[in-house]
């Protein structure tokens, strides 16, 4: 069995990936390295940096 680096030395392993859901704001954020990449809200989806997708992508609320 392969265990982390931090986990045979004793030390606490490092969570790269932290999801933070804040029940006052209504919203989750993802951080990634300590870094935030992604927040959702029940409005948007708000990304740091490039975006990625195949498919299709649409806006199904044409009060917008």
């Amino acid at each position: 069995m392969m265990l982390p680096i931090a986990v045979c030395t004793g030390e606490p392993a490092r969570q790269r990936v932290v999801i933070i859901s804040d029940q006052q704001k209504g919203e989750a954020r993802i951080l990634i390295d300590g870094q935030p990449v992604l927040r959702v809200t029940s409005q948007s989806v708000i990304v740091s940096g490039d975006l990625v997708f195949s498919g299709t992508l649409l806006d199904s609320d044409s009060t917008r």
